[in-house]
């Protein structure tokens, strides 16, 4: 009797596009981050921008 395996891939393509947007998002808000941990100046600017990343990031898995 053969075993049938789960599908690994999704059936839309769409699927590669969206995680590829949101990898890129996730890269975007790391380098935010290590911005500001590594010159905490202008904080308030670089917080109001990593926030932006993440909603960013929310609109493209919602």
């Amino acid at each position: 009797m053969a075993l049938k395996l789960p599908r690994l891939t999704p059936k839309e393509e769409k699927f590669f596009d969206l995680l590829e947007a949101s990898a890129k998002n996730l890269l975007e808000g790391a380098l935010a981050l290590k911005d500001l941990v590594d010159d905490y100046s202008n904080v308030e600017e670089k917080v109001k921008k990593i926030k932006e990343i993440e909603h960013h990031g929310d609109s493209l898995i919602h």
